[in-house]
């Protein structure tokens, strides 16, 4: 890179955190680097009817695993759905900070984009996929100039091709790690998790079980802790000084003591980084969670096809395996021993995405 590339606008979605959470996390590091960037929610530009309808699936969908695995297969286009003002305003805003570098995480975004590229001519748009597995959510239907597509994970090559550096993250060497083994399902705390891994409290596990709300905290269960996220945090209402990832907070008693955040990564990664294994759905940023702090992941079953794909992908670099086969291997640890080694090797020849991206200007 011979100088610092101008403002980039980092285009991302609510409709999962595993396009949210790396969205802040480059941004953070870009402005770390002092390379300008703002980031942008395309929910945030929904008409108010649409982004209600959003909220309610987002509850329809926490309550009910199926009805959120049927509704990947079907195509989303937010177009008839956005606030035209709210667009307008958008493209003035980076017309007004002469934006021309575009990193886009969620397909959800080409309409705007296609747009855009019409009415203010040639836009460098790169995007950044995080799944093994194709989403329906990147159908291209406007075909726009896009000048590179960044793969975290590449199924067909059977590798991964990048990870996060996290400066401030220092994960405990595994075999100092305590057994322990955390516990969520995702974002928006999809599926059964709780009852579902129920049983390795019995082969000398405790859990960090990460919940939605307290309806799922049990008082009696001394061989978990319960982490509750922040009902009151919403990324689409989100001001400049709120936390940008998603505040936690561990139940005490009964009780939600003090809720925790860190500036430049979600609470989850550092929970993470002192346990044997994580045992989750196989979402994309959950992986890379996974690739981050060197822990062997467990999923349970994916959501849908772009999901499916990262189960492939952990099963053939061996750095996990689903949570049937390590219960046909009675909770082996030796095994999550090996899945550790395997991670580790991989984890310490990928490159920074970030350094990556920078660099390709």
């Amino acid at each position: 890179m011979s100088s610092k590339p101008g403002p980039i606008s980092i285009l991302t979605s609510a409709l999962g955190y595993g396009v949210y959470v790396p969205a802040k996390i480059v941004q953070s590091q870009l402005t770390a680097m002092g390379v300008p960037s703002d980031c942008y929610i395309i929910e945030g530009l929904l008409n108010q009817d649409k982004r209600k309808i959003f909220q309610e699936t987002k509850s329809a969908f926490a309550g009910n695993f199926r009805l959120a695995q049927l509704a990947t297969k079907m195509p989303i286009d937010y177009a008839p759905g956005l606030d035209p003002a709210a667009v307008q305003t958008l493209y003035q805003e980076w017309d007004r900070k002469q934006v021309s570098n575009f990193l886009c995480l969620s397909g959800l975004w080409f309409d705007v984009l296609k747009d855009y590229q019409t009415l203010s001519g040639h836009k460098n748009i790169r995007c950044c996929r995080m799944d093994a597995g194709h989403a329906p959510t990147w159908l291209n239907r406007n075909d726009i100039a896009i000048g590179k597509t960044y793969y975290f994970f590449d199924l067909e090559a059977g590798k991964v091709n990048y990870t996060l550096n996290i400066p401030s993250l220092s994960p405990t060497d595994f075999m100092n790690r305590p057994n322990k083994l955390l516990i969520h399902g995702g974002g928006w705390g999809l599926g059964d998790y709780i009852t579902k891994t129920q049983e390795v409290t019995t082969k000398g596990y405790q859990r960090k079980v990460i919940l939605k709300d307290m309806s799922g905290y049990d008082p009696r269960d001394n061989r978990t802790e319960f982490y509750v996220s922040d009902a009151r945090w919403d990324p689409l209402e989100n001001k400049d000084d709120a936390p940008a990832f998603p505040p936690l907070a561990k139940i005490r008693s009964g009780h939600i003591k003090e809720y925790m955040q860190f500036a430049d990564h979600h609470v989850p990664l550092k929970l993470m980084s002192d346990c044997k294994a994580v045992i989750s759905k196989p979402g994309g940023m959950t992986l890379l969670d996974a690739v981050i702090t060197a822990t062997p992941f467990i999923y349970l079953e994916p959501m849908g096809s772009n999901e499916a794909g990262n189960q492939k992908l952990i099963d053939e670099l061996k750095i996990g395996a689903s949570f049937e086969t390590w219960k046909k291997n009675d909770f082996s640890s030796e095994l999550l021993i090996r899945f550790h080694k395997n991670i580790t090797i991989l984890r310490n020849n990928l490159p920074d995405f970030v350094l990556t991206f920078i660099a390709d200007f």
